[in-house]
């Protein structure tokens, strides 16, 4: 019996607090913009005006909750290029401080990169030189030959291929003479050292 009225009890409790609770709900008022641009208060927000924006209030009147309004297509794909951007320098700042850290544990000072500057930019010029020297005989070779020879048809093929492999290495070495004197900069100012104008 003592049970019954327990349990009697509890479904009353949950029966008020749930009219509590639809009192509560019912008790909100809705403030939104009309397509005049008119503030309206309403016990609901009209679907078509509900992509403005609108803020859920209580009876006195204080803001509940604010529902911003739908962003247009413009504004979403605004807002994913600048996402990408940060994206990027994010990954860029990443990328520099391990390439910092690399300039900073290899080398001890700016002087041992222009060393191997030296020596890589050195490499290429053997190279250079050894093709520029070949495609010269070559030509010599080939001015002493018949015009409609079978074997002035594979220097001609020869020379195209050293060419090709002479304007590959020539800008292999730029790219590498722009790369360390980039590094030789970066490692001076890491390492607060003064500025000098040595390159090749």
């Amino acid at each position: 019996m003592e049970s019954r009225k327990h349990t009697r009890l509890l479904v009353l409790l949950l029966l008020l607090g749930a009219g509590t609770l639809d009192a509560a709900e019912s008790a909100r008022i809705y403030r939104y913009v009309d397509n005049n641009g008119q503030t309206a208060f309403n016990s609901f927000v009209p679907p078509e005006f509900a992509k403005n924006g609108y803020a859920i209030l209580d009876q006195k009147g204080r803001v509940l909750q604010e529902i911003p309004r739908t962003r247009t297509r413009e504004e979403l794909a605004s807002q994913t290029a600048e996402q990408e951007q940060q994206l990027l320098e994010e990954e860029a700042r990443v990328a520099q401080k391990e390439a910092d850290g690399v300039l900073l544990r290899v080398y001890r000072s700016p002087e041992d990169l222009e060393h191997k500057r030296d020596l890589g930019l050195a490499e290429f010029d053997t190279q250079i030189a050894t093709l520029t020297a070949r495609l010269e005989q070559l030509d010599t070779a080939m001015a002493e030959l018949a015009q409609d020879s079978d074997e002035l048809a594979e220097q001609l093929s020869e020379r195209e291929d050293l060419e090709t492999e002479l304007l590959t290495i020539t800008a292999k070495r730029e790219n590498a003479a722009y790369g360390f004197e980039e590094d030789i900069k970066r490692l001076r100012y890491l390492q607060g050292a003064p500025k000098n104008t040595a390159a090749n």
